[in-house]
């Protein structure tokens, strides 16, 4: 149903509307420190190979899945290891109503 978009993370509903929303990886900024619209997740893992980092978070909310891609210095600078709390904010959101 979704393979139109390429890779995207569902994110959590914000209770606005009855749409679905989503955030490619690259889309997405990752903090140590909370922003009013960042999402809280939990550190998984991730790799810098080539010029792109790629993190996996489980959300705060719901557990569920995001990935993020991040150029490696950035991915560095932030010293993530499992386990640690990190606050993620979609910079560009893609909304689509729900069926």
């Amino acid at each position: 149903m979704f393979q139109f978009l390429g890779h995207v993370n569902r994110l959590p509903d914000d209770g606005r509307d009855n749409s679905a929303t989503f955030a490619r990886p690259h889309e997405i900024a990752v903090a140590r420190t909370p922003t009013p619209a960042a999402l809280p997740g939990r550190f998984v893992h991730g790799a810098a190979v080539g010029p792109v980092a790629r993190l996996e978070f489980a959300l705060e909310l719901d557990a569920g899945t995001v990935n993020v891609e991040l150029p490696p210095d950035q991915y560095r600078k932030l010293a993530l290891r499992a386990g640690d709390v990190a606050y993620l904010t979609p910079l560009r959101r893609h909304a689509f109503a729900a069926p």
